[in-house]
């Protein structure tokens, strides 16, 4: 079975841990059985909503046959110590992970928890995988005209979704899509390793994810997620494997993260030009806290450049860059529409940077010919401060569009030390305006000092946005009400 919808809602499914692997899927009257491989089952129920104290402890929903044990040496085992003494953690490390193959899959309240002994694979062929219609804020696939491979993890319609686990690794296996993609040998976009859309409540945690055959982490259409303490591991040579994209949400969170990607580590979306005009969905209340990234070739956090249906309140604190091409960088073009507002970036550590900060207006790549000319974006209300940068070649490119200037921009707080052989020009700024405080080295004549000798903070909203209150939940299952 490939990618399919459920309509049923309040399913709870587990994948056991290392205690649990004897355990087998029972058949419950009621209940139905999803074959994914001969050596995988989920179960799904449709319960009614119940209240958290209602919750009982989580049933395996997974079967999967252990692997077979290591051929033993004919002498007699010795004696087993005392279980207290049992060095545990360091034959876990040791042991290799047990290997599955999965395919898509949709749930409503579905919650896989991913033991560190479980690698799940995706099939690398283009038959595995089911075509989907383009998103409708984009109009078109990303990477070719029309339809969309399905990820490997794909759900729509969804409520409570936790997918969380001990370190578990999910591997897109992306090597063979990324080589079609260069050689423009596909017929339909890359698929996504973990795509939710029109969905609410959802906490992505505790898991690595590698090797997507192009964005691994994309919630769309979506409110109130959770992502957090992952690890995301792709070739900084292959483009597009951005980390977590975000694209037409509100109200996410995305803390404790390690990324190294090939693009963005982060990249805010709401759509494509007039498709994403149309669609008018916002990215909004966002937060994104404690990340680590490496893109050589990318942004650390990327607002755009699809960005037509609007972003806005984004607060971004406590971020380390390592060996990046920018900070942090809008990319919009005429055409997108939209806007960008309401930015707070705080609390930003750099080493060895291209650029710190980036703003481009001309971004030009457009689904069709179809787009609107006088479609110009807003970008106001931007503001950075706290930041310490190292080795960096250039400490600004901030380029708006003639007649469609970025306004409000507010730099304080920042020291920026240069690499040996730096850009001549070291703050390039058109059509851009705003004040600066406290910045090293001297900014550009369009973004002058506010209040020279006085570092002059820029805002960063003191209120907390209803995300920031939501606990990161552990798998449960439902009892029936009778």
């Amino acid at each position: 079975m490939h990618g399919f919808t459920a309509e049923m809602k309040h399913l709870i499914c587990n994948i056991p841990g290392p205690a649990q692997k004897e355990t087998q899927v029972q058949e419950v009257q009621g209940e139905e059985t999803l074959d994914i491989t001969p050596s995988i089952a989920y179960k799904m129920r449709s319960f009614p909503r119940v209240q958290p104290q209602e919750r009982q402890q989580a049933k395996p929903c997974l079967s999967r046959t252990p692997p077979p044990p290591p051929p033993q040496a004919a002498a007699a085992p010795s004696p087993a110590k005392p279980a207290a003494s049992r060095p545990r953690s360091r034959s876990r490390r040791n042991r290799a992970p047990s290997r599955r193959l999965l395919d898509s899959i949709s749930r409503s309240d579905c919650s896989p928890n991913l033991d560190p002994d479980l690698l799940l694979q995706k099939a690398k062929e283009e038959s595995d995988y089911e075509v989907i219609e383009p998103l409708p804020s984009y109009g078109r696939g990303r990477d070719t005209d029309g339809g969309r491979f399905i990820g490997l993890l794909f759900g729509s319609n969804l409520t409570d979704v936790v997918i969380t686990g001990e370190n578990g690794t999910i591997d897109g296996q992306g090597e063979p899509w990324w080589g079609k993609f260069k050689r423009g040998e596909l017929k339909y976009t890359r698929p996504y390793l973990i795509e939710i859309m029109h969905s609410d409540g959802i906490q992505i945690s505790n898991l690595t994810f590698l090797n997507s055959p192009s964005w691994h982490i994309h919630p769309v259409y979506s409110s109130n997620i959770v992502i957090q303490g992952l690890t995301i591991l792709a070739p900084v040579t292959v483009p597009n494997t951005d980390g977590i994209n975000p694209d037409s949400c509100t109200n996410t969170r995305i803390e404790d993260c390690y990324i190294v990607s090939g693009d963005d580590c982060i990249a805010v979306k709401s759509g494509w030009d007039q498709y994403g005009i149309n669609y008018g969905m916002p990215t909004k209340q966002l937060l994104i806290r404690r990340l680590t990234c490496i893109s050589p070739d990318s942004a650390v956090i990327a607002l755009g450049s699809e960005m037509s249906g609007g972003i806005e309140d984004v607060r971004a604190e406590d971020i380390i860059a390592i060996n990046s091409e920018s900070g942090i960088r809008i990319k919009t073009a005429i055409g997108r529409g939209g806007y960008v507002k309401d930015v707070y970036v705080r609390g930003m550590t750099m080493q060895t940077m291209k650029y710190v900060f980036w703003m481009t207006g001309s971004y030009g790549s457009h689904p069709d010919d179809h787009y609107d000319p006088n479609a110009l974006p807003v970008i106001q209300n931007i503001n950075y401060q706290d930041m310490v940068a190292e080795n960096v070649t250039m400490p600004a490119q901030l380029a708006g569009i003639t007649g469609d200037q970025f306004t409000g921009i507010c730099i304080s707080n920042v020291t920026i030390t240069l690499f040996k052989k730096p850009k001549k020009v070291l703050w390039n700024c058109t059509d851009v305006s705003g004040y600066t405080s406290g910045v090293t080295p001297e900014p550009c004549q369009l973004l002058p000092e506010k209040q020279p000798g006085t570092v002059v903070p820029c805002n960063f909203p003191e209120s907390s946005i209803p995300i920031d209150e939501v606990k990161l939940q552990r798998c449960y299952s439902r009892r029936r009400l009778m």
